[in-house]
Formats: structure tokens, sequence, C-alpha cells
């Protein structure tokens, strides 16, 4: 008998003497026999390779009226004509192929942090990527793991679990790496880390305007650069101790004092690694940047320095000298507007304010009196050119100097006069003066700055003090990072009259003297 179970690897066959056409049924015994090539090869086709389900192998009778015998060759004619109904409604299995797998997309995360916080793919490439050389940017790459470390923390990790389960007291061996030697001696204390945050949030210098973000990113180059790092923390220690020197307790006092040793020391550290490194070429876009920052924040350091009158202008010129091979550095527009044309952008958006506001009775009258003293000024320093003066110190000939000092001259008056229309105007007018000191020859700015040219020396004074008086109304916004300014102008009045003799140059300090006793003498002193 027939069993369609065990042919179910192979699929459910019709018997060899029953077929079924079109409802009729044909025995192969019996006369109306068709021959084998008249079959519809077609309509057994789907019999190849096709399970039957198990409801359809349980209605196959195997007994019953009309059925045949139990041993006959097969079922009846009805059974067989709904076995081929069943057989032709059973669907064809279409062999699909398997979907071709994508490739994976594989993520390296050794790329530096600056194209991942540009979300743009790092070429990896060492010491910098080709994004960064590319376009000029601070390249820094994380820190690869430490594979000694990661073992010893997977080993001690097994340890716990092991004295866990044995509920054994675990005592851990101490870590040699933590225990410190006289070569791991850190570099900087405690106290360097406070200069370091005040650096960040209220010391940096205030060039170029409003790109404070640009100084994190110098901050995040100090870690190579040694003498960046002490001319940051040189500045922040000058500038602290500035603005808690209010104070008149002797802790307080000894503090300050503590402060301020720690800014110059900061300082000779800064400008002995700096000379060094300038020593030789520049092998990086990151470094020329560390060496243009420190500069900057050298020279602003020295604004906070008592007697920094002289040594501010130098650094100011020296960055002008740095700034020319910078196309690519992230100072490249403060390099290119200088410093003249960045200390007038800061009154661009307060000019009007200003403008409005003009100035009271009392502040026309020191200007009328800083204008009488440059005139007085200027009689002496055309005297000293004609060699009256008998003093050696002061002779200087016909262009060592004096023609500079001229210039200046005729530019403050130019700005005091515009001072009663506009301060903010007055302001941008006296700022354009730094240029020509700037890029002088150098004799010229040799005799500007020489400490026994006394002329010089008091022509400077009263540009500085002219020029904070004058910041004082037309920064606005930017006023408060040019505050400590008010405490180093009355310094360096005060040390370029105590240098001074006392009867010759009387005169021409009146009005410095004024100002200073009006404007500059600290509060609690008033």
């Amino acid at each position: 008998m027939f069993d369609p179970r065990n042919q179910a690897s192979e699929g459910f066959m019709l018997p060899e003497d029953t077929l079924s056409f079109g409802g009729q049924s044909s025995m192969l015994g019996q006369s109306d026999h068709v021959e084998s090539s008249a079959f519809d090869y077609q309509f057994l086709s789907p019999f190849i390779n096709v399970e039957t389900p198990n409801d359809e192998v349980a209605q196959t009778p195997t007994s019953g009226p009309g059925s045949g015998s139990a041993s006959g060759p097969g079922p009846g004619p009805g059974s067989a004509c709904s076995s081929s109904d069943a057989t032709a409604s059973t669907a064809v299995p279409v062999r699909r192929n398997k979907p071709i797998p994508r490739k994976g997309h594989t993520k390296s995360r050794r790329g530096c942090y600056t194209c991942k916080r540009r979300k743009v793919k790092c070429s990896e490439t060492l010491p910098e990527c080709d994004n960064c050389v590319r376009i000029g940017l601070i390249c820094e790459y994380p820190e690869p793991p430490n594979p000694s470390a990661l073992s010893r923390l997977v080993n001690t990790r097994q340890r716990q679990r092991q004295h866990a389960q044995a509920d054994i007291p675990i005592l851990q061996p101490p870590n040699p790496t933590i225990i410190s030697s006289p070569s791991s001696a850190p570099m900087f204390t405690l106290q360097d880390l406070r200069f370091f945050h005040h650096f960040l949030t209220a010391a940096h210098p205030p060039l170029p305007a409003q790109a404070d973000g640009l100084w994190n990113n110098v901050a995040a180059l100090s870690h190579n650069y040694p003498y960046l790092v002490h001319a940051m923390l040189g500045l922040a220690a000058s500038h602290l101790s500035l603005l808690t020197s209010t104070s008149s307790s002797p802790s307080h006092s000894q503090s300050q004092s503590q402060e301020s040793a720690t800014a110059l020391s900061h300082r000779i550290k800064s400008i002995s690694l700096l000379n060094h490194s300038l020593s030789h070429p520049c092998s990086s876009p990151a470094e020329g940047d560390a060496r243009f920052a420190s500069i900057l924040i050298l020279a602003f350091q020295a604004s906070c320095l008592p007697d920094g009158m002289t040594e501010f202008l130098s650094m100011i010129r020296l960055c002008n000298d740095i700034a020319e091979c910078g196309e690519n550095s992230i100072f490249s527009e403060l390099a290119k507007r200088g410093y003249s044309d960045s200390m007038r952008k800061m009154t661009a958006k307060t000019k009007a304010e200003v403008e409005r506001r003009g100035l009271k009775g009392e502040q026309e009258r020191l200007v009328d009196d800083f204008l009488r003293s440059l005139g007085r000024l200027k009689v002496g320093i055309l005297g000293r050119g004609r060699g009256n003066n008998e003093k050696g110190t002061d002779a200087v000939e016909e262009g060592g100097g004096r023609n500079l000092q001229l210039l200046m001259l005729e530019g403050m008056e130019g700005a005091a006069r515009t001072s009663k229309v506009s301060p903010a105007q007055a302001f941008q007018e006296l700022t354009n003066l730094y240029s020509p000191m700037i890029n002088a020859p150098n004799a010229d700015f040799a005799s500007l700055t020489d400490p026994t040219n006394h002329y010089a020396q008091i022509l400077l004074l009263h540009f500085f003090l002219m020029e904070f008086a004058l910041g004082d109304l037309s920064l606005g916004s930017f006023r408060p990072r040019f505050a400590f300014r008010r405490k180093v102008c009355f310094a360096w009045l005060n040390e370029v009259a105590r240098r001074l003799p006392k009867t010759e140059y009387a005169e021409l300090m009146e009005w410095p003297l004024e100002l200073g006793q009006m404007v500059f003498l600290p509060r609690e002193l008033t």
C-alpha cells in the first residue's frame, strides 16, 4: 500500500495506475489507454520535492465502501479527483537567494579632538592630521590606552572577585606608580592651578577683541610648550596681585607679595625658555602660535608691572615682528589688524553712546590743561634737539628719536581736541600712535624708551594717562577688562616722578600729577 508519509522527503507522487484529467479517471489497464507521451508533464512537475501537509495525508482513504480492498493499489476515483484538486492548489515555492550582507562600517576612535568636534573623518597622521594642517587648527590626539595599566586593572578585578567568593578580606599591594620619587616631583604647585584658572576666566589678554574662546585653544597648547605655561601663570599672578591689593591687612599684604614674587619668577622662566626657542626655526604652526601667544601674554604682564611702561612697548613691538611669519596662525586676524586696529575695534559698538554723553566741565578743563602741558613739553623737546640743554643724557641730534617724539606730540594734540566732540573718536586717534612707535627704526625706538631720556619718559607718561582716561569713557563693555590699568598708571606715574630731577621737570609734571590725584589715586588713599 502506498504510504505518502514515507515519501515526505521526496514529495507526494500519484500512483502509477491512476491519473486524473479534468475530473475524469482513467485506469492503465482499460482500452482507453493513453500514451505516456501524451501526459501533461507540466501537471506532474508541482509534485517534485513538495511536502504534503499532514491533514491531506490523513484524509487518504484506506478502507470503506467503494474504496477497494486494504491491499488494493490505491483509492477510488472520487479520492483521486480530490487528491488532484489539492495538488493543483499547492503553491510552488520560489527559491530566493540569501541577501548579501551589507559591508560593515569601521569607525575609528583614534582621530584627533578637532576632527571629532567638527564631525569630519580624521586622517590620523602624526603629529598633525591633514585636516588640521590644511586649515591651520590645533591638532591634539587622545592619549593612547596604557596596556600595563589595563592589565593591572583586570588582574585586580579578578583577585577581588576571587576573594569575594572565598569571603577573605582583600589587602591591596601598594601601586609603584603612585609612590612619589624625587624624579617624579611636579613642576607646578596647587597655587599655580589657581593662577591657571584665573588666566582662563579673567586674566587672559583682551585681544583679539571678542575672541575669548581663542585663549582656550591656547591653553590646550600649553602642555607642549613650557614657556607658554610660565607666561600664562605669570600674567595671572600679576593680575591677581593687582585685584587683591586693596586690603591693608598684614596677612593679605604678605600674600600679595608672594603673588608678585611668583609672577616675576614665572616671567623670568618664560623669557629664558622663549629665547631658547626663538634661536631655532619654527617647526609647526602650533609652535608659531605658542610663541606669539607667549609674547603677547608677556606684553600684557608688563602692563601690570609697576616699572613695565617701556617694557610693554618693547613686547608689543616684538609681537609685530613675530606676527609677520604666521599666515596660518590662529592669531591671523590680530596680526592683520595690528595692535592699534584691534584696540579701535573695541569702541565700534559704543561710539554713538559716548558721543551722546560728551565731556563734563571738569573733564574739558583737564583736556585744556593737557594741551598746555603738551605745548611746554614740545618746547623742551625742540630745545633739547638744538643742544640747548647741557645734560649729556638728553642731548639728541636731529633725527635721533626727536622726529618720532614730535609726531607723537602732534597726534596727541589732535586727539585731545577731538575728545571735546567725541571721546570715542579721540581714543581711536590716540591708539593710532602705536603704529609709528611699533614700526619706528631701532635707534628712534631706543631713544623713546631710554629711561635716562626724561623728556621721552614724560611724553610716554602723558600718552598712557590720556589713553586710560579716554578709554574709560569709550570702551563700554570692554572697560572692566582694563580696570587694572588704573592702579598701573598710578604706579607708572610714581616711578617716572621718582627718577626725575626735582626742579628741572617740575612744570612738565604738573598735569600728570593733577590727573593722578583725581583719577588714578587708589580709592583707599583719597
